[in-house]
């Protein structure tokens, strides 16, 4: 599946996400429980996901700032939630590459996460933190994760378990290292 290929709609991953989400919060001791983030829109030309996050106190450093460990947690978080809607399986995390551009200061951030491949084996993807009240970039990343091939549970079911989900492609050479 590369970009503008996706057989997905917006309304489709728009279901997932949230499905994502409200898993998320049967597990309220997690971490992905804990970021709070809140699928707000996608893109199924564009391979777009956009993500609300509003950090509780829990994420801030000394300064009041956003910790740079939990900006990392955000996006892997972010990315690989996406990851797991457009695959329909499990990834892991093989590469996060963070910079960090401006401390995190405000009540509310948008995570914008994009994916640049989406293979048999990996997904690649890049993604940004925006203070949406600047509009100033806080910190970006590039991120790799690998599709573990196992399927969740909740996608097993219809409506999930259509030809959309299928969400492969011939694999590239890349994608077999």
């Amino acid at each position: 599946m590369e970009n503008g290929q996706n057989p997905m709609s917006r309304e489709e991953m728009m279901k997932l996400m949230k499905m994502l989400e409200s898993h998320g919060r049967m597990q309220p001791d997690r971490l992905n429980a804990r970021l709070g983030l809140t699928c707000v829109d996608f893109d199924p030309e564009k391979l777009d996901v956009t993500y609300l996050f509003r950090p509780a106190e829990l994420f801030l450093n000394p300064y009041g700032e956003v910790h740079g460990g939990a900006a990392a947690s955000v996006f892997d978080t972010a990315c690989g939630m996406g990851a797991v809607a457009l695959t329909r399986t499990f990834p892991t995390t093989v590469n996060l590459n963070v910079t960090y551009h401006r401390p995190m200061r405000g009540e509310a951030f948008s995570v914008e996460v994009h994916y640049e491949h989406v293979g048999n084996r990996l997904v690649n993807a890049t993604a940004r933190i925006i203070n949406p009240e600047s509009g100033k970039i806080c910190s970006t990343c590039a991120a790799t994760y690998y599709r573990t091939g196992i399927t969740p549970k909740e996608f097993e079911a219809e409506p999930f378990s259509g030809s959309a989900a299928a969400g492969t492609t011939e694999g590239r050479e890349s994608d077999r290292r």
